[in-house]
């Protein structure tokens, strides 16, 4: 969504994500009712055309869910934390790319 889609690419890029769920707020019944879900994403941006590695890096975030309810809101409730999550992250990537162009992007 960020980057685009196009017909002939001038640049790949690999990636590799991890997600880790922690629980945050513990009832005195040893219920959990609020989760921090941390993410990181390592990538490398290569020219299409040699795969020569131009930029990379890691970019990570958290966002936090509640668990309080049925359990589809709850699943629900992660659901989206995942996807805030993803989106931050890549407007992480986004950033880092931009600010790095200068030194790797000769078009």
């Amino acid at each position: 969504e960020r980057l685009g889609r196009t017909r002939q690419p001038v640049y790949l890029m690999s990636y590799s994500i991890k997600t880790e769920a922690e629980g945050q707020a513990i009832t005195p019944d040893n219920s959990t009712t609020r989760y921090q879900l941390r993410g990181s994403v390592t990538f490398a941006l290569r020219d299409a055309a040699t795969n020569a590695v131009l930029t990379q890096g890691t970019v990570d975030g958290f966002t936090a869910y509640s668990a309080v309810g049925t359990r589809v809101e709850s699943e629900s409730s992660r659901a989206d934390a995942l996807v805030r999550l993803m989106r931050m992250l890549a407007d992480r990537i986004v950033t880092q790319l931009i600010a790095t162009s200068g030194g790797w992007n000769k078009a």
